[in-house]
C-alpha cells in the first residue's frame, strides 16, 4: 500500500483482482465514456478489463497498476508505464500515464490533482525526462485538469475503433517537463 495522503492510497492491483477491478471500471468507465460508443462501452469494457488481459497488463515489468482508493474505498485506477517511448520526444526517457480513471463522485476534491503529483514526484525520483498522456479532445474537464497540471499538446491523432461514434474519436498527445 502507498500513502499518498491521509485519505488517499495506492493499492497494487494483482490478478486475483480481474473481478473487482472489472466491477470497479464497469461503474467508473460506464458513467464517464459509455455516450461514445454504439452499445455503451460493453465491448470496450470486455477488451481491457478481462482477466486475460489483466494478466497481460501485470506481466509488463515497466508497468505498474493501482487501485486509487480514497477513504480505503476503491474509487479508481491508476496505470503508468516506465521508459514508454512517446513519439514527439523520443529522445528523452518518459514515462507514459496509461491509466487514470476516477469516479465521479470524487471529481473535484483534488484526488487527481494529488495522483498526478505522486505520479510525477515518482517519475523525478526515477530520472524520467517528462510524463506524458492521451486524452480525449472532447473531454473539455479533462484537458483544462491536465492542462493545470503543467500538461501541452503536443500532437493529435484520431482512434480509429469502428464502434467508437466518430465525432468522439480525436486524441491529443500531452507532455509534461519535469524539472
Amino acid at each position: 500500500m502507498i500513502s499518498i495522503t491521509n485519505q488517499i492510497s495506492l493499492k497494487e492491483i494483482i490478478q486475483q483482482d480481474s473481478t473487482s477491478l472489472f466491477q470497479l471500471m464497469k461503474v467508473v468507465y460506464t458513467k464517464a465514456y459509455s455516450y461514445l460508443w454504439e452499445e455503451q462501452g460493453e465491448w470496450y469494457l470486455n477488451l481491457n478489463w478481462t482477466p486475460s488481459q489483466i494478466s497481460k497488463e501485470l506481466s509488463d515489468p515497466n508497468a505498474s497498476y493501482y487501485f486509487v482508493l480514497v477513504e480505503n474505498e476503491a474509487k479508481g485506477i491508476l496505470r503508468f508505464v516506465r521508459d514508454a517511448e512517446f513519439k514527439d520526444k523520443k529522445d528523452l526517457k518518459s514515462l507514459k500515464l496509461h491509466r487514470l480513471y476516477l469516479d465521479d463522485s470524487i471529481h473535484g476534491i483534488g484526488v487527481g490533482k494529488h495522483i498526478m503529483t505522486w505520479v510525477e514526484q515518482y517519475a523525478k525520483d526515477n530520472k524520467f525526462h517528462g510524463v506524458w498522456l492521451e486524452a480525449m479532445d472532447t473531454k473539455v474537464q479533462a484537458l483544462e485538469f491536465y492542462e493545470r497540471c503543467g500538461y501541452k499538446i503536443t500532437s493529435n491523432f484520431r482512434l480509429d475503433f469502428k464502434r467508437m461514434h466518430p465525432k468522439y474519436r480525436g486524441m491529443h498527445n500531452m507532455y509534461k517537463t519535469l524539472e
